[in-house]
Formats: C-alpha cells, structure tokens, sequence
C-alpha cells in the first residue's frame, strides 16, 4: 500500500480515475485486517420489468465494471405476471455459472414485490440467499403473503431481507426482523433514503416513518447498502436521481475473502457501507469494533475515521441517535480523523454512523455502530 501513503491532500490520483469502473481490492487499505469488496445487489432483466438477458448483466459486472460481486432480483410478480418456476430455476442456474470463487462472487435474489405500506403492502424486499435450495418466493401464495411470514420463511435457507426505496413504497419497520433482515438500502436509482428531505441526493416519494433514521429510532439494528436498481432503462418510471442506468448505487461489504460464505457472513454481521455509486473507501471504528458492530465500552467513545474518495470530499458528518452531532471538512482525495463524544450517557445505547458528500454531490454512509458506555 506506499502508492496510499504517498497520497496528496488535493489533485488527481491516477490509481482512482474512473471511480464507478475499477477494481479496488488491491488499492485500498485493510480494515481491521479485512478487505473492502464492491458489488451491486439489485438489478432487473426482461424477465421482469427491466430489458436484456442475465448474461448481459454479469459480464458488465465482471468485465466493464471492475465489480466483486452481484446479483439479479427481478420481481416475483410483475403486472400480474408471476416468475415462473422455470425462470426461477434458470436465475440460479446462471448465478452459479458466474460464480468464480475468489475474482467474482454471485448471490441468488428476487425481489418481493407487495403494495404501498400501509395501505395495500408492506413495500418491497429483496431476498438474499446462498443455499441452492432456496425456493421461488411468490407474495401472493402462502407462505409468503405477509413480511412477518416472509421473515420467519427465509430462515429455513438462511436468507436474509433488505428493504429498499423505503419512503416511496414505504416499509413496516414495527415488523422488522433484525436477523433476518440486517441491512437497508439507502441509496438507489430512485434517490436516497436516510432522512425524509434528504440531501444533496434527493429521493422519490416521501412515506413518514419509512426512511433509515425511523427503523433506527425504532429500536432496530441494520447496516447499509446501496444498489442501483438497474431496469436498463436511463430513467425508470420517468424517475431517476441521476441518468446512469448502470451505477446509482453500491454496496461494500468488509471481508477475509471473496467468496459466498464469506461475503454474505459479512453482510449478515452489518459489515457493509453504502455509497451513490462511487468506490470510496470508508473506515469508521471504535476501539476494536467497526461499522456495524454492538458493543459496550467502559471508556468514552472515542472514533477514528479515515475516507479516501476519487473525487474530493467536501465533509464527513457523524451522526448520533439520527443527530448530526460533529462536521468535519474534506481535506482533498483523503481524510482522516478522530472524535470523541462530550456527551455519553452512562447505560444507554446509542447508534454512530458517517454520511460522507463529496464536491461532485457523491454521497457515502457507514453502518452504525450501537455502544453502551459504560463509564
């Protein structure tokens, strides 16, 4: 790693042009002796309601891209049309034809598409899962019809959900599950999700109590992903926070190894963070945990943060108990520092993450981390 040391704090890093389309395992530092691996976990082909084949889509993963991962979810049903078992069968069949060990990695996915909550659904989940046994999932049967089902169901394959675009079809986050569903996507096509009004990323839609800081007030624990919800299309449903069909989203998960088990173990413990679609580099710790983690802590919190972005950053912000609570200013293509909370309150449990934004309006999350200081 000296080419990072030798860093300036502002100008033009050849190794980080092109920032959507590179390959990054070997650029970027380690965290905590784990590797920062960058895919995308949400697309849709002709066989829903997007255009192309399966194919098409992991090779520009793989080949164009520079990713480490992906996967496909097209819808369960779509206009009345439910996947069928035959196409279910083909989406893994292709999964696994992909599937390279250590240099790509796929996931089986679909996504269940139910109405707007609360008044016709529950929103839409995507479902993760590894084990090949994992079985067409359709809304409109048993047992699947509820998120409550849903969420016990995907237990027996040891799937996990993650709901997304949550303030515009909405998410009952009062049925959350947080082992069976750990992560939330923030950011997509149709905007970000952290905040109602968020900013400079904006979102579609506007569900009160459906964005990322109402599950946290909630009393739920979930990292964050970001995926682009590709249709194909430059702007789907005539909506789109950016005219990039291929890259509004991108989820990275902090790993030994770029395999299955290994990925998604990682995405299972919250060891992800979220970005727009740029590959930047975020590490946010606290002693010896890191995004993601639960912990207690008999000092006072104290967080090292370190950000490198191939575009410049213009501030990283920490937030505590969905607060923005400290502010610091971008220092160039790398940044780096710590801060320790003036105002911990002994025995209870508070949530830390970062929102990052650089001077092109890219944007980048942590996954929290929940401590209780006890001090």
């Amino acid at each position: 790693m000296d080419k990072l040391k030798s860093f300036p704090a502002s100008g033009e890093i050849p190794e980080l042009k092109n920032s959507s389309y590179q390959n990054y395992r070997d650029v970027y530092p380690k965290i905590m002796g784990k590797t920062v691996f960058f895919g995308d976990l949400h697309h849709h082909t002709a066989y829903s309601d997007g255009i192309g084949d399966p194919d098409e889509y992991y090779m520009r993963a793989r080949d164009f891209l520079g990713d480490d991962f992906f996967c496909l979810t097209d819808h369960d049903h779509f206009v009345g049309r439910p996947m069928q078992p035959g196409d279910w069968q083909m989406m893994k069949d292709v999964a696994d034809y992909y599937n390279a060990g250590d240099s790509f990695t796929t996931f089986y996915g679909i996504e269940w598409t139910t109405g707007r909550y609360p008044n016709s659904g529950y929103g839409h989940r995507n479902i993760y899962a590894i084990d090949p046994a994992m079985p067409l999932i359709d809304h409109t049967r048993d047992p699947w019809k509820t998120s409550k089902d849903l969420l016990k169901e995907i237990r027996v394959f040891d799937g996990i959900a993650v709901p997304h675009h949550t303030g515009w079809t909405g998410t009952d986050w009062e049925n959350a599950d947080d082992i069976s569903q750990p992560l939330c996507e923030i950011i997509s096509n149709h905007g970000a999700y952290e905040y109602m009004g968020n900013r400079p990323i904006q979102h579609r839609g506007g569900k009160k109590g459906s964005f990322m800081q109402d599950g946290l007030a909630g009393g739920h624990r979930f990292g964050v992903i970001g995926s682009t919800d590709s249709h194909g299309l430059i702007w789907h449903h005539r909506a789109g926070y950016k005219r990039n069909c291929i890259r509004s989203g991108l989820t990275a998960v902090i790993t030994e190894h770029l395999n299955r088990e290994s990925l998604f173990q990682a995405m299972k413990r919250r060891h992800t963070y979220a970005t727009s679609g740029i590959k930047l580099f975020l590490r946010f710790e606290c002693e010896n945990s890191m995004q993601g983690d639960v912990m207690t802590s008999h000092r006072v919190p104290e967080f090292s943060v370190e950000c490198i972005s191939p575009d410049p950053i213009l501030r990283i912000v920490l937030v505590k108990n969905n607060s923005d609570v400290y502010e610091y200013g971008g220092d160039g293509l790398r940044s780096r520092f710590t801060w320790t909370d003036p105002d911990p309150i002994p025995g209870q449990e508070s949530w830390y993450y970062l929102r990052v934004t650089t001077v092109t309006g890219e944007m980048a999350w942590s996954s929290p981390i929940w401590i209780t200081p006890l001090i």
